[in-house]
């Protein structure tokens, strides 16, 4: 899949509501044959204009520890410059 097909997806998964990338992560690998990689769409997310991130979550795995991942929501129509 390519990187505007993929983007595409994730805003229209971001109209319901910010979510973190793991949860759209998730939603992309589920819903196509291709997939991603975390770190694919982190710098996809990082670098679309129309998304912005509005915070980091703390996310605790009885495993893997504890780690940070970012939460993604839609810019608002006014704050586009």
């Amino acid at each position: 899949m390519n990187a505007q097909k993929m983007m595409g997806k994730v805003k229209k998964y971001l109209e319901g509501g910010s979510k973190n990338t793991i949860e759209i992560l998730y939603m992309i690998n589920e819903k196509t044959r291709d997939g991603t990689t975390s770190h694919q769409l982190g710098k996809l997310l990082s670098m679309d204009r129309e998304v912005v991130k509005v915070g980091d979550i703390k996310c605790e795995r009885s495993v893997s520890g504890s780690y940070k991942v970012c939460e993604w929501a839609l810019r608002e129509v006014g704050e586009l410059k």
